[in-house]
């Protein structure tokens, strides 16, 4: 079960109840890294399964090419709900063709569409909104989107599109938003802020902390003692904990002794501040070499830290020896995995990589960064400027 979140999943709830009724609804919710909006949104995706609504999730990170993003939700949609769709989606098919393939005869795809063609544009924003909201008139429909900030201005737009017309149809859009990264959209971000419920993720309360901890602890010895402590330490922010956590476990502050755990009142001054995010190049410094420069390829790249950008990134180690790397690099809490795509565990993190790297082997990345970008199948003029950037500079 979820800790800690008891008033923003009743918010959720009473949304749903107005979608039974036929009005729908949006909801933003707002946090840094780790303090739980993945798990907020898994939760918030399973309520509305159990309400029998059809339910379609994404993560927005893992899309990065204009309009890839609104082409996995149509996806998903039409294995969520293939009979409803099927009824739905001939009226829409010329016009979704370069977006989906798949249901045209026609030769067209993304690639025919430049950014400058408004009138493409319209055209394709009005066919997605229409084609969603035809399908949620057959059955409520929720959409969950995990790190809207992530998502490109195409996809992004549609989807804010989707939560202004959800009052007036049984359609919820629920999107999550890291408050530290700077969104790649900011207008489809703010227009969707406009118009939903925001949901602040704060620190869990200690009580919430304690019933975490006994989760993975059971009845330890100075468990109360040490709630008190990390939640002191990290405010009840749910990543800082682990992190707190996991320092200890490998300072050997946390023990498993004859069938149940030894805990310390509280975290020794030296594992506090190594799970501090001012100390994050202590973290840097213990990683093996190539680990870090692989981590230093990772923090010059802005794309999506898909597994195919890492091997792209790193074309001298076997798959094995690469997958060795950034375990390391996860174990390390350097980066972080969601089982699709890498991403740094903070901003901050990714900062101190990209400054250390000498003036050579940064030039060296900008290049094969660059080449890497225009190696893509037909890359779109943004992606061209990125590549430009990268090899000029």
């Amino acid at each position: 079960p979820i800790l800690g979140r008891d008033r923003e999943l009743e918010g959720a709830n009473r949304q749903f109840e107005q979608l039974a009724r036929g009005r729908g609804s949006s909801g933003l919710v707002l946090g840094t890294q780790g303090s739980g909006k993945t798990r907020l949104l898994q939760q918030i995706a399973l309520n509305a399964r159990l309400r029998g609504a059809c339910v379609v999730q994404l993560d927005a990170a893992e899309y990065e090419r204009a309009y890839h993003c609104a082409r996995a939700l149509c996806r998903e949609l039409m294995r969520a709900a293939p009979d409803l769709v099927q009824s739905v989606l001939p009226q829409y098919a010329a016009a979704l063709g370069a977006l989906l393939p798949e249901l045209s005869s026609e030769r067209t795809s993304l690639v025919d569409a430049r950014d400058d063609d408004t009138v493409w544009q319209s055209r394709m924003q009005t066919a997605l909104r229409d084609f969603v909201l035809e399908v949620s008139a057959q059955k409520p429909l929720v959409i969950v989107v995990d790190n809207l900030e992530h998502c490109e201005r195409s996809s992004a737009v549609f989807i804010a599109t989707l939560a202004q017309a959800a009052r007036r149809h049984p359609l919820c859009v629920f999107a999550a938003v890291d408050t530290e990264h700077d969104a790649a959209c900011a207008s489809a971000c703010d227009a969707m802020r406009s118009v939903s419920s925001l949901h602040t993720l704060e620190g869990l309360s200690e009580s919430a902390l304690h019933s975490w901890l006994e989760a993975l602890f059971g009845e330890a010895g100075n468990l109360p003692r040490l709630t008190q402590a990390l939640h002191a330490a990290a405010v009840g922010h749910p990543g800082r904990t682990r992190q707190l956590l996991v320092s200890m476990l490998h300072a050997g502050e946390i023990g498993f002794e004859h069938g149940s755990w030894a805990l310390p009142l509280e975290p020794a001054k030296g594992v506090a501040a190594c799970a501090n995010e001012h100390s994050l190049g202590l973290r840097i410094t213990r990683l093996s070499p190539d680990a870090r420069r692989l981590a230093h390829a990772l923090a010059m790249y802005r794309g999506a830290l898909t597994p195919e950008a890492c091997r792209s990134l790193c074309v001298d180690a076997s798959d094995a020896t690469l997958r060795t790397r950034l375990d390391e690099l996860v174990a390390r809490s350097v980066l972080s995995f969601n089982q699709r795509v890498y991403s740094f565990t903070n901003a901050v993190m990714r900062a101190v990589l990209v400054t250390e790297i000498e003036p050579d082997e940064r030039a060296r990345l900008r290049k094969q960064i660059g080449e890497l970008i225009l190696s893509r199948d037909a890359p779109e003029v943004s992606e061209r400027l990125q590549a430009g950037v990268h090899l000029l500079e």
